[in-house]
């Protein structure tokens, strides 16, 4: 191995982590699995280099943070209905636990090795399958109402299942002890949590800079930490923690700075540790190690497949339409890694089953996009409005100009990125695309070609910059309006003649301030 200060490697992994979503973004491809591979080239079958504690003790860190995300994302899903959720997670998983337990047993492993390998299966990654669905209006409209609750229940079931396993030796006593500890630890967090966290965020006094941040990363280490000394592993606790606290959160910043702390760095640095780690060595030492991959890749594909026919044969649908639900489910990323790497931490799996669970992953995620738009190919939902109007991100001022355009019998479309303000949306007839106002493929569905005006609304000054390029592009003929609230994007939108009018709310009320102040006459002294 190279004898290498830790800082270059460190220096190198934040390097791949700022590059590689630069260049698979136009591609549309998921980024993770990138991340796995160019660990797997920095490490020892690779360049040679190995992570040192403070890298892994970061990697733990985002692994953390990776489930704690996908807990953050059920806030997306509003009120949720949960018969058919519970049904396809039950169908779905229990499919794909007694394949995976049949392959571990059928290759020989131990019967808790088996019990993982299964638990494994179940679960998905709804990091991975949340883009999928929302890019397709056929995904979204048919899918996304149940499909999202059942994978939310599968990984946390996945994970509670692997908190489990690992108790799996302790004695009788000591197993009891670890339930009702892990439950009433559950509870508090359940029901107790979500007071706290309103009270907090909710309170009256003057808020410290970034106190709403410390808040959250303090609740989620501290359970994390009450869990450690219960033996419940932190995945399980920190996954509850984002489901409980996403739904109080006040406004987008918190939540894009916990994106930006997770995605930006702590995650990437965990999927190319567990890269570093991963032992391929065993693929060229034979035959055995490429067929275990293939075996297992095997099981999880027809596993879910089946599973999402049998769902969709007891809730009245079309083998097609299961068959697109089992595809759309094989991604393995989050849970499914999370739960590897704990169960190669506590003995449970080998360096070969690791390798192999890792490659499937992989491969998975890779090729579900490809997989899922082959079968829904010229099933999306275009609007066929014309001569309408397009608004993108919808607030406060975009739904004000909604309810003004309705009531004056006006054609539009609403471009948002959130899940929920898109149903409720649709549920009160306004026509709705769910997506960033800033992808082309968007646009296209809000049929901004044949659009008469469009309204950008959106916070983030260069996603305004590309939506109004992109709508100067594909339709020059489009009154574009665009909410400002920078001189440097004033500037450039007006010297690249992408805005025919742009409203500048901090400017406009300075000038109501001055003008007001003007009129008074308050320098005016009596003589």
């Amino acid at each position: 191995m190279h004898t290498v200060d830790p800082v270059i490697i460190f220096a190198l992994i934040l390097i791949i982590s700022l590059i590689v979503p630069e260049l698979l973004k136009e591609m549309k491809m998921v980024v993770i699995p990138f991340y796995i591979i160019a660990g797997i080239l920095l490490g020892p079958q690779g360049i040679g280099f190995r992570a040192n504690d403070a890298l892994e003790f970061i990697g733990d860190i985002g692994l953390l943070f990776l489930v704690f995300i996908a807990g953050l994302e059920i806030r997306e899903f509003g009120r949720i209905r949960w018969g058919r959720p519970v049904l396809l997670s039950a169908v779905s998983a229990g499919t794909c636990f007694v394949s995976g337990f049949l392959l571990g047993f059928l290759w020989g492993y131990p019967v808790l090795t088996n019990l993982l390998l299964g638990t494994i299966l179940m679960s998905s990654s709804v990091g991975e399958i949340i883009p999928i669905i929302t890019s397709s209006a056929h995904l979204r409209d048919r899918f996304s109402e149940f499909l999202l609750p059942a994978i939310i229940i599968m990984d946390a079931s996945s994970l509670f299942l692997l908190t489990v396993l690992i108790q799996w030796d302790s004695s009788p006593l000591q197993f009891g002890l670890f339930l009702i500890a892990s439950l009433l630890l559950i509870v508090l967090i359940v029901y107790l949590l979500p007071k706290l966290a309103q009270r907090f965020f909710t309170r009256r006094t003057l808020k410290p800079q970034e106190t709403d941040l410390k808040f959250v990363i303090t609740v989620l280490a501290v359970s994390v930490a009450i869990g450690e000394l219960i033996n419940l592993h932190g995945i399980l606790i920190a996954f509850l923690v984002g489901a409980v606290l996403g739904h109080h959160i006040p406004g987008e910043k918190t939540f894009q700075k916990l994106y930006g702390f997770g995605y930006g760095f702590f995650i990437p640095i965990f999927f190319v540790v567990l890269g570093m780690n991963l032992d391929v060595s065993f693929l060229f030492r034979g035959g055995s190690g490429l067929l275990l991959i293939f075996a297992i890749i095997g099981t999880l594909v027809m596993s879910k497949i089946v599973g999402g026919i049998l769902f969709a044969t007891l809730n009245g649908m079309n083998r097609e339409e299961g068959l697109v639900l089992g595809v759309t489910l094989w991604p393995q990323l989050s849970a499914t890694l999370a739960a590897t790497a704990v169960g190669f931490e506590y003995g449970i799996f080998s360096d070969e089953l690791l390798t192999a669970v890792v490659f499937m992953a992989i491969i998975t995620a890779i090729s579900t996009p490809f997989a899922v738009q082959a079968l829904i190919r010229g099933k999306g939902e275009k609007h066929t409005l014309n001569d309408h109007i397009v608004i993108i991100g919808y607030g406060r001022t975009s739904a004000r100009l909604a309810y003004l355009l309705e009531m004056d019998r006006k054609e539009f479309v609403v471009i948002d990125r959130r899940l929920s303000r898109v149903r409720l949306l649709k549920r009160q007839g306004i026509p709705a695309v769910l997506g960033n106002g800033e992808e082309p493929g968007v646009l296209e569905m809000a049929n901004i070609r044949e659009a008469k005006a469009a309204v950008i609304t959106i916070p983030d000054d260069h996603e305004v910059y590309l939506c109004a390029l992109h709508i100067r592009e594909m339709n020059p003929d489009c009154y574009t309006i665009v909410r400002v609230h920078t001189n440097e994007l004033y500037g450039k939108l007006r010297k690249e003649g992408l805005a025919d009018f742009t409203v500048w709310p901090e400017r406009l009320s300075s000038d109501q301030i001055i003008k007001r102040i003007m009129d008074e006459n308050l320098w005016e002294t009596g003589e």
